[in-house]
This record gives C-alpha cells, sequence and structure tokens, in this order.
C-alpha cells in the first residue's frame, strides 16, 4: 500500500512497520532512514551477505563467492569494478556452479 505522506519524503527513503497482533494490539514503528541508504548505510559485510543471498540460488555458491569476490577486489584498487568495461567477462557456465 502506498503512503502518500512518506512518497512526499522521496528521494528520502521513510517506511512504517505495522504489526497486528491476534489479541488485537497494533504495533506500528516508523523508520526515518532506511537500511542500505546513504543515511544508514548498509557495511560491506551487509552488502556481501545481502548479495550472496540474492545471487547464489541462481549462479551457486562457488560462483557467486568468484563474482563477490571479483568486484571487491576491483573496487580495492581505484574505486571503480573492472567488470562493468567488460560485459563479456563470464564465471565459467552461464548457470555457474548451481548448488541447492
Amino acid at each position: 500500500m502506498r503512503d502518500e505522506g512518506l512518497s512526499k519524503l522521496l528521494p528520502v527513503r521513510v517506511t512504517i512497520v505495522n504489526i497486528d497482533l491476534a489479541d488485537g494490539t497494533r504495533l506500528s514503528e516508523r523508520v526515518a532512514a532506511v537500511r542500505g541508504t546513504p543515511r544508514n548505510p548498509m557495511s560491506r559485510a551487509d552488502v556481501i551477505d545481502k548479495t550472496r543471498d540474492l545471487i547464489a540460488p541462481i549462479l551457486g555458491r562457488e560462483t557467486s563467492a568468484r563474482l563477490i569476490e571479483t568486484v571487491f577486489r576491483d573496487r580495492n584498487h581505484n574505486g571503480h569494478s573492472k567488470i562493468a568495461a567488460a560485459p563479456s567477462t563470464r564465471l565459467n557456465s552461464p548457470l555457474g556452479d548451481k548448488q541447492r
């Protein structure tokens, strides 16, 4: 459900979380700086964990680990990734080592 009051605050990312309990109690929390935004950044470890959670089911654990390591290794050298400049670079199979 879109909250027009929150939409007016864009580009700042604000959210409200409501939880209705079985006894009728409603818990509500307004988060003024959503996680992963400039006002509440994620740590490198958090970004890596989130990335792994999102891509490992598609690429597999080993390919995902190599991709993550490659991106962060390149960024450690100059702050920019060489991967964007070389879109034809492949990590073995297009489906990786898909492991579930």
